[in-house]
């Protein structure tokens, strides 16, 4: 016999969202994450990256904003959210100091036993810190990551794995690591993936606040030449932003300097290593210097210095492939900067094999959408049950996530198994959840709501107590949210109470 799930709770705890820092961390206690967010600039995009963290399946989190002097509204953005949300936290730095000054104050702060790091221009998957900490604990990890899923707003994908993806997660070793962030090797750079920490493992391990760019790097190899546990689970279940804006990719000769600096203290401080590790950070102590004698050939080629430029290039005949490239790349980038089409509306269901034709065509028939694209998706499994996508769903994920970039897209998810592969769309609007299984809808208590969608759930799934649950949406259904209004009452009418006036028609 079906039991019905605990109405009072769902209506209450997730469809409908009645009060502010409904999920919010108890005063004084501890949360389970702390998400660490540095801000630069990042105004445009920093409301979708602290909705994708405030909505995850994780609800006792934190996520402390540092907001590194910005000159933009970003101050502005996250008190806005702290009104609404007692778990978001700010802290605003005078002067700027650069990412790892940003990240080091938030780490201070930090409470949870978790520590994960999200970029206020990234989004993640609602269900990503719930997966990570099941896969952590399960592994016996320090520390783990997964997949990114590059996106612009021209397009998405690949991802950073791309062909070296394992079908399982992988343990990552300080050669691993070094060998992987050293160009040249083919092999996808590391540095770029954003970890999930265990707090007591980090101790008073922190970023070298006098590198700007590769800070992400030098922390995690410090944290595997401790003998931290660290792996990297196959699916991408953080989106990563590339735009013009970002400082992930911008070299100059200063920031070179830096990082052939950080590692020579690196080496300094660490005494010794094996012949491995040697072997493979003196490769890549020539890949940088190597980018240091490029950085000043940019510099002599913008300052038309062109005796300087040929001297670079005669002494160092590999500069000519690098520069190559880079003109390449700023054609590209100027190609993507004119103005593009209008993005055309199309409206898609995700849907996985359970779905029935004759409730399909009903329930869109009754979301009045129009022409909509039926899009099969794989059946969903929980976070403590999830199995690495195979090539051909992870084919189907990023042909989804392009389209997303491509259209104004909107969703109507057929379960969790839609939600779930909507989680993957850097952007979307979901008009529509609609579940038919209880256990489905009892999962979808603490799944995030999208703003403004409609929860349309079976009857079946409901159980028999439905008075006053929701309204009649289509035959065999309820619109549970957003919940139904009481009727309004009829105004009294005060005409008998008023003196009596001539018309002025």
């Amino acid at each position: 016999m079906k039991t019905s799930p605990d109405i009072a709770s769902i209506r209450h705890e997730r469809f409908d969202k009645a009060t502010a820092g409904e999920n919010a961390t108890i005063a004084g206690s501890e949360p389970l994450v702390s998400v660490l967010m540095a801000n630069f600039r990042g105004a445009a995009h920093l409301p979708a990256a602290l909705d994708s963290v405030l909505t995850q399946t994780v609800h006792s989190l934190e996520v402390i904003v540092s907001d590194d002097a910005s000159p933009d509204s970003s101050v502005e953005i996250v008190r806005q959210y702290m009104a609404r949300d007692s778990r978001v936290r700010l802290i605003a730095n005078e002067e700027n100091g650069g990412p790892a000054a940003a990240r080091n104050r938030a780490l201070e702060a930090a409470r949870g036993e978790w520590i994960a790091i999200v970029d206020s221009d990234d989004v993640i998957h609602p269900e990503r810190l719930e997966t990570m900490i099941a896969a952590a604990d399960a592994l016996g990890a320090d520390g783990i990551a997964d997949d990114l899923l590059f996106f612009s707003d021209v397009g998405a994908g690949p991802t950073l794995l791309g062909e070296t993806t394992s079908a399982e997660p992988r343990r990552i070793t300080p050669a691993d690591f070094i060998r992987s962030n050293t160009s040249g090797n083919g092999l996808p750079p590391l540095g770029y993936v954003k970890p999930l920490f265990r707090r007591a493992r980090l101790a008073r391990l922190r970023y070298d606040e006098a590198v700007r760019i590769g800070e992400d790097y030098d922390f995690l190899l410090r944290f595997l030449l401790a003998g931290a546990q660290f792996y990297i689970l196959p699916d991408p279940l953080y989106l990563y932003r590339r735009h013009a804006h970002s400082i992930s990719h911008r070299l100059s000769e200063s920031t070179v300097l830096a990082m052939i600096t950080n590692q020579q203290r690196l080496a300094a401080a660490q005494g010794s290593f094996s012949p491995e590790i040697e072997q493979l950070l003196d490769k890549r102590m020539a890949a940088l210097r190597s980018s240091l004698s490029f950085e000043r050939l940019v510099v002599s080629l913008k300052e038309r210095r062109a005796a300087k430029a040929l001297g670079l290039l005669i002494s160092d005949l590999g500069l000519i492939r690098p520069l190559a490239r880079s003109v390449v790349e700023n054609l590209q980038s100027r190609m993507n900067k004119r103005p593009s089409a209008p993005r055309a509306r199309r409206i898609i269901a995700l849907h996985d094999q359970t779905c029935r034709s004759n409730d399909v065509n009903a329930l869109h028939d009754a979301l009045g959408v129009g022409d909509i694209e039926l899009v099969p998706v794989a059946s969903y499994r929980p976070p403590a049950e999830r199995r690495p996508a195979g090539q051909q769903e992870r084919g189907n994920l990023l042909r989804l996530a392009a389209m997303s970039m491509e259209a104004n897209l909107e969703i109507v998810c057929h379960g969790l198994a839609g939600l779930n592969a909507a989680g993957f769309l850097p952007r979307k609007r979901i008009l529509a959840t609609i579940l038919d299984d209880a256990k489905e809808l009892r999962r979808a208590c603490h799944w995030p709501a999208p703003e403004g969608s409609r929860i349309i759930a079976a009857q079946t799934a409901l159980g028999s107590n439905l008075e006053g649950l929701g309204q009649p949406f289509c035959p065999g259904y309820l619109l549970i949210s957003p919940a139904p209004r009481p009727a309004p009452q009829p105004a009294i009418s005060r005409v008998a109470e008023a003196p009596e006036t001539e018309s002025q028609s």
